[in-house]
């Protein structure tokens, strides 16, 4: 799927400047009545998402308080992500990035109740409860009564306590893959290119990382890791794949953390590999750095947990 090509931003931006669009902003200032030609370009001329997603952010840029061209953008990117749910660059991308500007939005107003739902909505899709529950919990402070928060919220908790646990047996991994696969088989919660629909994601709280290290180091995280080696190796899970994903606190630049976090991936694929004789082909690994934090980056406890791995099973 080709999302915006460089014939669609050489056409948009003649239509930019024939509608008298085009020119350099200030570095000082914004140019909010400018921006806003462009939104009401976007939506009266353009009906390509991926047209209308290049001229949000146009606006965006030229007006970084314009929230309404925020939310436009993030419900944009949005729709591009349900779009591209074979993609996995492209799926993952516009994910974040409408994640990204529906946080900025509520940052800049915090009464914005749908925006607050919509974000959740993605943590959720992404499995980074807690942090759904937080939104859930802003848009109820909002809309007390509003059922629809209320019973999300409760399914977010629902899977919460799904997840509690700390160190866990190769059958209890095995038990709660074949629990998944039954009840919730059919949720998508992100689109890998070379996979069907993921079966299950399971998180380890102990599978963690030193600061700017990709090294297994503790006790407890290789007993897991063991743990989880002899659940792949059973005859209820040999035979699927998976994909073990990588994540780091916030401190340091994106490059760096994306980099680290593959890095801690691949430590976790290749102990599996080599200590449990599991085939590379059934393992893909995924970096996704700062960009998905389990609980908020607020203190070195929740920072801590941030350092971590997840794994997504296939059929």
């Amino acid at each position: 799927m080709n999302y915006l090509s460089r014939g669609m931003i050489s056409g948009l931006v003649l239509c930019f400047s024939v509608y008298g669009l085009c020119g350099g902003t200030s570095a000082f200032a914004e140019d909010c009545d400018k921006a806003a030609k462009y939104c009401q370009y976007a939506e009266q001329k353009l009906t390509d998402l991926a047209e209308k997603r290049y001229a949000f952010r146009q606006a965006v840029d030229l007006c970084p308080s314009y929230l309404a061209a925020r939310v436009k953008l993030a419900n944009t990117a949005r729709q591009l992500a349900a779009l591209a749910m074979t993609d996995r660059e492209a799926h993952n991308k516009f994910l974040d990035e409408a994640a990204s500007e529906y946080e900025t939005a509520v940052k800049q107003d915090p009464h914005l109740f749908n925006v607050h739902l919509e974000l959740a909505k993605i943590y959720s899709l992404q499995c980074r409860y807690p942090m759904a529950k937080q939104s859930y919990c802003e848009a109820l402070k909002i809309k007390p009564d509003d059922r629809t928060a209320k019973s999300r919220l409760e399914a977010v908790e629902e899977e919460m306590a799904r997840e509690k646990g700390g160190f866990k047996k190769a059958e209890e991994i095995v038990e709660a893959y074949k629990q998944s696969a039954c009840v919730r088989g059919t949720i998508k919660k992100m689109g890998i290119e070379e996979f069907t629909v993921p079966k299950d994601r399971q998180r380890f709280s102990n599978v963690l990382f030193d600061e700017w290290s990709c090294e297994i180091k503790s006790k407890e995280s290789a007993a897991q890791i063991e743990q989880i080696g002899k659940a792949l190796s059973c005859p209820e899970m040999s035979e699927l794949r998976f994909v073990v994903e990588g994540h780091t606190d916030k401190r340091g630049d994106m490059e760096r953390n994306r980099v680290l976090s593959e890095r801690r991936a691949e430590s976790v694929k290749k102990r599996l590999v080599e200590q449990f004789r599991i085939d590379p082909e059934r393992i893909a690994t995924r970096g996704f750095g700062i960009s998905r934090p389990r609980v908020p980056n607020d203190s070195d406890e929740h920072m801590r947990e941030n350092r971590r791995v997840e794994i997504v099973f296939f059929e």
